[in-house]
């Protein structure tokens, strides 16, 4: 069976097109991190960050997934960053430009 959104094969043992299922996934993961950062641009909360490879990436809320789309295991330090610490030169760039786009959503709504 054909999805009728994205045209693609659905495998006879899915019910419901896995990319078009993993799109709405990651826009609904997307859209909930606006929920989190208005506290954290007023200093009352920090952003998680998890060690990965020697360099400090900045995790998601909700799941334990990076701005820059990068698994999170058991055995990553974990941490916090308080916001205006976020031009560190050991946090991750693409997790960076994505946090501050994110920013710039909540500041302009």
């Amino acid at each position: 069976m054909n999805c009728p959104t994205c045209q693609a094969l659905i495998p006879d043992n899915r019910v419901a097109c896995p990319l078009c299922t993993s799109k709405l996934n990651d826009e609904a993961l997307a859209a909930a991190q606006a929920s989190y950062l208005p506290k954290i641009l007023d200093g009352k909360d920090d952003l998680r960050t998890a060690l990965i490879g020697g360099q400090r990436h900045v995790r998601m809320f909700g799941t334990e997934i990076t701005f820059c789309n990068k698994a999170i295991s058991r055995g990553n330090k974990r941490g916090y960053l308080p916001w205006d610490q976020l031009d560190k030169s050991d946090v991750c760039t693409q997790c960076r430009i994505r946090v501050r786009a994110v920013a710039q959503e909540v500041a302009a709504a």
